[in-house]
């Protein structure tokens, strides 16, 4: 979406690899040939899908996410984050009719409340 798509921009702007999870291939093209996005992946088939799609875009794992929606999106990025790294939440819009805005996949551990994912 549109707050997706700037946060995008203002990461590649700060010389990040870039990662857009889209439910569309023309999502995906736009992202990639407009916006300059090093790739994106589809929340479409599911988490397991996603996972996997994340982990063959991002090889040495997930250091920051900017989530705006939650649901599986979330679940499947929290399953490919390397330990340390730093999530903007903004939003959990997958869950604002359902009322399930819970996560299944966070821990925080430790004395200073760090949050660790589950690889």
């Amino acid at each position: 979406g549109a707050v997706g798509s700037l946060a995008g921009q203002l990461a590649k702007m700060r010389g990040a690899r870039v990662i857009g999870i889209v439910g569309s291939d023309a999502k995906a093209q736009w992202l990639t040939s407009e916006l300059g996005f090093d790739g994106a992946v589809s929340y479409k088939d599911g988490e397991v899908a996603l996972v996997a799609a994340l982990r063959a875009a991002a090889p040495n794992g997930v250091d920051k996410y900017f989530d705006n929606t939650g649901g599986v999106s979330t679940e499947a990025v929290l399953k490919a984050m390397n330990n340390g790294a730093r999530i903007a939440l903004c939003g959990v819009i997958s869950g604002y009719n359902s009322g399930e805005m819970g996560l299944s996949n966070y821990q925080v551990r430790g004395s200073q409340g760090r949050a660790r994912c589950a690889r």
